[in-house]
């Protein structure tokens, strides 16, 4: 999955309190083979992985989700949407805390609060 959603990344831009990110989800990837049959949308992880990537983005290392805090889901997104992702970071005890804002064209798609880590076994490692 993460492979995936890090393929959708499109563009991204430094903004004064962290990061802007599009990610476009072709009709073509695989997950809407299977969600949902006859209504494909992007799955709610997926979104959650578009703020994580982000946040990686934003402080130039590797994360890992210790903890999904809040997530919203405020409207669908489908295949051959962009969505844009508006990413801020700080940090807390032993992480970081992400708060991203995801819209599509017709608005808000989600609002997300991510608790993040560096992986185990990396120490200071590079985004990637």
């Amino acid at each position: 999955m993460k492979e995936e959603v890090e393929s959708c990344l499109v563009a991204e831009e430094r903004s004064e309190n962290g990061l802007r990110a599009s990610f476009h989800f072709a009709p073509g990837l695989s997950v809407f083979e299977g969600h949902f049959p006859g209504l494909p949308i992007v799955p709610g992880v997926y979104l959650i992985e578009t703020a994580r990537i982000a946040c990686e983005h934003v402080l130039s290392r590797s994360l890992r989700i210790a903890a999904v805090e809040a997530a919203k889901f405020t409207a669908e997104v489908g295949p051959g949407e962009t969505v844009n992702v508006e990413a801020s970071v700080s940090s807390t005890a032993g992480g970081w805390i992400c708060q991203a804002a995801v819209t599509s064209k017709r608005g808000s798609a989600a609002q997300i609060r991510l608790r993040l880590v560096v992986p185990e076994g990396l120490v200071g490692g590079s985004a990637g």
